[in-house]
């Protein structure tokens, strides 16, 4: 049910007469909307009836409640006013006519309409009043009674009336609406408002078991449009009595829109305007030129009713040419539909006033007789608040979008997460901020439906206006020529996040316009967004992230879908794999590699040849999948076989043959990782390392049940390093070195969050390994002394929080770039170094991410790409336009590289001296207000350290003891529960292990509680 209180404010003129600026309140009255879409249909039969009340003279109502009562005498005679005396069934059958000539016009010819108006008027048992709500109060019961008495009697009077012809049903009541209060009212009106009834609107009254007004030959009647035989009224001014003419045609076609499905797009809940004059439903536009003609349907709504369907453009740059819908020809575009992220986008049309270039051809019923009349211009008794100079009943228009406040390119903000979450409580721009249907515009002052009072103290609603519209020559305040990420308004989300649009260089308003559209996200440029077949659910994607990536797997289910660099289907697995599949690349070929049931499956191709096969396996395999590289094909796991545990090595060869090797273990296989030189094996209870080259063994017993493990290593100028970090329960981290699993620091994470996820990076500033974890919505680098890095942890500006942990490749010229998401879907690239700075992301999917950004190596163009998959299937292709080195290593996804392996090989030239440090100490925080105060330090080689503290009187308070790494972050603690309110120095002592050197260095520490 929908309700529409429209309130029209008027400015007296002395020389001119009555002109009205007007402003529009609607009050909405609503229960479901578009439970019963009709969107798509091709054909639409209205039955109309005549309905009256018994007679009653009532001050707060206008008229007696019977037809022709709403006039004087001197009114009610005249003939050069809009909707003239007598309102009989010819009378309707005119509006039902506008209503036919606009759909038909504006729908191309989709949607046809057929009317009919009964000839007999319906005489209700009560009066006016009896049906209408009290003054402030939502109950439309009365109303919904009104209809189903007034359907009942028409029955009982036509017996034999075929019903089944029509599908939507319309009253047309004596009396005005309660859709329109003149100045000096006191709202105190109980004339019937204007309302859309819809079947599920009655079952709110009727109740649930209601299925539609039954009337003859069993029919259910299960709409019904409610609508006044006109909202003209008179007033007393300070002048006389002066007629103020306001007609139905808007009102009619908007009751249609509702039938059709379409929802309110101005503010329901304040009744002000959302789109202006730029759509159909709206105050604004309902109500534009009197009531006598709307402008089109926004492209969302043709959208929405099947008319139109836009061209969505390719995410590359080019010269866009846009034609009015009234003027294309075949292959002309009329509208644009530009992606921002996966709810969010832009339409963009071309709209003119006077496409025909003919003027304003007014078609009018008078007297019996259609006329029409040509307006060259908008003129006195020819605009948007008056229409003096016309009369009768408006039956037509040539262009409906004379209604507009202007003319040239109109661009659209739609974000459909705002549009599904409203569309039911018909709520969709009640957020003005945030709306679901905005027009974007241009001039950088968003003033369509806020309140301005003029000189007489009256309110007007803006509308929009002319250089709301994009166009060369634009003369508004904020207009550059440009929609782009920096423009005001901007092409960014509602997020804030860059859409990358860039939208210049607008030709001149005519019939055909064009601009130049440009893709820009920093470094990162959207190519491209796609779904699977069917839009099948993305379960996982994977990539070779090394030197000869050429394609991408997305897996769905157990199929798994292979994609070129060009994001184009090469082939569809089916039932290949029920655990995340490997993409390697060897010998000049790929291999994917799955596991579904009891067999490996695997399939070798290259450009011209192909091979797909399987091996069995005995038992049930317990790890996912890993290859020791991304360019090996040794594939292990771990393999459950009658009770006993093995590791299973399965080599598959270029021409398809394999073989096996297994090897016996203690207990249950729940991750392999494969490194250079050995293999690490985690089970229930132990870690085991594998030399591949003399299978020596090492072995380490974690203090809890490890929940995901990664190998990370680095070489500098004294060779290679490498290390083992365990995620253990109770957010411990314990650090191996590989070499022989011995334990060289452990940490535990201080929150109630639990962490089951992390990745390994790079701190630029010592380009050594650090742990990312993110919990409580931020996102913490650690090195692996356990250090909290410089100004981690990091969040984003909106404080939305990051969830998922860190992708990274590395740059040319040795840094690293990260990327992150938060929990509404935002995506963010920085480097280490920018992790003091609040991070704008560079682009928003619009919802959660399924996993890990994914980094693909576009071999066949030497460039790098980023895949990310959300909740709602769709992947998004990013070219980073940077240079890339390929060979330092990258943690390219959910498991690390595309070998699945966990191994982030953090690798720099030979010849690189990785900085060194003098003795660098500094406490904090400082002051320190109780609890404890970090001492962290640097050194230049291993260390043995000590420190003394001392107050000011040269006693010693506390002496402190540890050990520091060459070359990292180093923290020592000092618990300052039980000092007191002191300024203290801190001496340090480091001795080196090897050259037995040693550094000091005093501090002061300031304790204040």
């Amino acid at each position: 049910m929908k309700k529409i209180r429209i309130v029209l404010t008027l400015v007296l003129a002395l020389i001119s007469g009555l002109t009205a600026q007007t402003h529009f309140k609607a009050n909405l009255a609503f229960v479901q909307n578009n439970t019963e879409t009709n969107s798509g249909v091709d054909s639409l039969n209205i039955l109309a009836i005549m309905v009256q009340f018994q007679p009653d003279r009532y001050d707060a109502t206008v008229g007696d409640g019977t037809f022709g009562t709403i006039y004087s005498e001197q009114s009610a005679t005249r003939t050069d006013i809009i909707d003239p005396l007598p309102h009989n069934k010819n009378y309707f059958e005119n509006h039902l006519k506008f209503v036919k000539n606009y759909y038909e016009k504006n729908s191309a010819g989709k949607l046809t309409v057929n009317y009919s108006v009964a000839g007999n008027v319906i005489t209700l048992d009560s009066t006016m009043r009896v049906y209408s709500p009290e003054v402030g109060d939502d109950d439309y019961s009365g109303l919904v009674r009104m209809s189903e008495q007034a359907w009942n009697k028409f029955s009982d009077a036509n017996p034999n009336f075929d019903f089944s012809k029509y599908n939507m049903f319309v009253i047309f009541h004596a009396g005005v609406g309660r859709d329109v209060s003149l100045p000096g009212s006191l709202g105190l009106e109980r004339d019937l408002p204007s309302l859309y009834l819809s079947l599920a609107t009655m079952k709110k009254y009727l109740g649930d078991n209601f299925i539609g007004i039954p009337v003859g030959n069993n029919f259910k009647i299960t709409n019904t449009a409610i609508l006044p035989e006109t909202e003209s009224r008179e007033m007393a001014t300070i002048v006389g009595t002066a007629l103020y003419q306001v007609t139905i045609n808007g009102l009619a076609v908007s009751m249609v829109g509702s039938y059709l499905g379409l929802p309110d797009l101005y503010n329901t809940e304040t009744g002000y305007s959302a789109i202006g004059r730029f759509g159909l439903m709206d105050g604004q536009s309902i109500f534009a030129y009197a009531g006598a003609f709307p402008p089109a349907p926004s492209p969302i709504e043709k959208i929405w009713l099947g008319w139109v369907n836009p061209v969505e453009i390719s995410l590359k740059s080019e010269r866009i040419n846009l034609s009015t819908y009234l003027t294309a020809l075949n292959g002309d575009t009329t509208l644009l539909k530009i992606p921002i992220n996966s709810s969010e986008y832009f339409l963009v049309e071309n709209r003119e006033r006077d496409a025909n270039n003919n003027g304003a051809i007014v078609t009018f019923s008078s007297n019996g007789i259609e006329k029409t009349v040509v307006f060259s211009n908008d003129t006195t008794g020819f605009n948007n608040y008056e229409i003096d100079s016309l009369r009768g009943v408006i039956t037509d228009i040539d262009e409906s979008d004379w209604a507009l406040p202007g003319k040239g390119i109109v661009i659209w903000h739609i974000d459909e997460n705002v549009i599904n979450g409203n569309w039911s409580t018909n709520t969709i721009n009640n957020d003005k901020t945030h709306k679901g249907v905005a027009v974007v515009e241009a001039d950088g002052i968003n003033d369509i439906g806020e309140i301005f009072t003029t000189i007489f103290g009256d309110q007007i609603i803006g509308e929009g206006e002319q250089n709301d519209f994009w166009f060369s020559g634009n003369s508004g305040h904020y207009f550059t020529g440009e929609f782009s990420p920096s423009s005001k308004p901007s092409s960014n989300s509602y997020s804030g996040a860059s859409s990358g649009i860039y939208i210049s260089d607008f030709s001149s308003v005519s019939n055909k316009m064009n601009f130049n559209l440009e893709f820009h996200f920093n470094n990162f440029v959207l190519s491209k967004i796609l779904t699977l077949p069917n839009n099948a659910k993305i379960d996982f994607v994977n990539s070779v992230s090394q030197i000869r990536g050429k394609y991408f797997t997305i897996q769905s289910g157990s199929d798994v879908y292979i994609f070129n660099s060009n994001a184009e289907l090469i082939k569809t697995l089916s039932d290949f794999s029920t655990t995340p599949n490997l993409l390697l690349s060897t010998f000049s070929k790929y291999f994917i590699v799955g596991y579904v049931r009891d067999k490996i499956k695997y399939y070798i191709f290259d450009n011209s040849t192909s091979l797909l096969d399987s091996v069995a396996i005995p038992g049930v395999i317990t790890t996912k999948l890993t290859a020791q590289s991304e360019n090996s094909s040794r594939i292990e796991f771990g393999l459950e076989q009658n009770s006993n545990y093995y590791r299973e090595d399965l080599f598959i060869n270029v021409d398809g043959s394999t073989s096996v090797s297994s090897f016996p273990v203690d207990s249950k296989i729940t991750q392999i990782i494969s490194g250079e030189q050995k293999d690490v094996v985690i089970t229930d209870s132990l870690v085991i390392s594998e030399m591949l080259s003399n299978n020596a063994l090492n072995t380490f017993i974690p203090k809890y049940e490890v929940l995901k493990a990664a190998l990370t290593s680095y070489m500098d100028s004294d060779g290679s390093h490498a290390f083992l970090i365990l995620l253990e329960k109770n957010n411990l981290f314990e650090v191996l070195d590989y070499s022989g699993l011995t334990k060289t620091t452990e940490f535990s994470v201080n929150t109630e969050s639990v962490i089951t996820d992390f990745s390994v990076s790079v701190l630029n500033d010592s380009r050594l390994p650090a742990i990312n974890i993110s919990y409580e919505g931020k996102s913490y680098f650690y090195n692996l002394n356990g250090v909290l890095a410089d100004n981690s942890p990091l969040e984003d500006e909106n404080e939305t929080g990051f969830v998922g942990v860190a992708s990274e490749f590395s740059l040319d010229n040795g840094s690293h770039t990260l990327i992150n998401y938060t929990s509404d879907g935002r995506l963010f690239a920085f480097s280490p170094d920018e992790m003091n700075e609040r991070l704008k992301p560079f682009y928003t999917v619009g919802e959660p991410l399924l996993h890990s950004p994914v980094i693909f190596n576009d071999y066949s163009t030497d460039s790098l790409q980023i895949l990310v998959a959300d909740n709602s299937n769709r992947l998004y292709l990013f070219k980073y336009s940077g240079i890339v080195d390929y060979y330092k290593g990258t943690w390219s996804g959910a498991y690390g590289n595309g070998s699945n392996n966990m191994y982030n090989p953090v690798r720099a030239d030979l010849n690189t001296v990785f900085p060194t440090y003098s003795f660098n100490a500094y406490n904090w925080p400082n002051p320190v207000y109780g609890g404890v105060t970090h001492f962290r330090f640097k050194l230049n080689e291993d260390s043995d350290v000590k420190i003394l503290i001392f107050d000011l009187s040269g006693t010693k308070v506390a002496e402190l003891k540890g050990t520091g790494n060459a070359n990292i972050d180093n923290e020592i603690d000092w618990d300052v529960s039980n000092v007191q309110s002191d300024v203290y120095f801190a001496h340090f002592e480091a001795v080196g292990k090897a050259t037995h050197k040693t550094e000091t260095k005093l501090i002061k520490v300031a304790v204040v509680k």
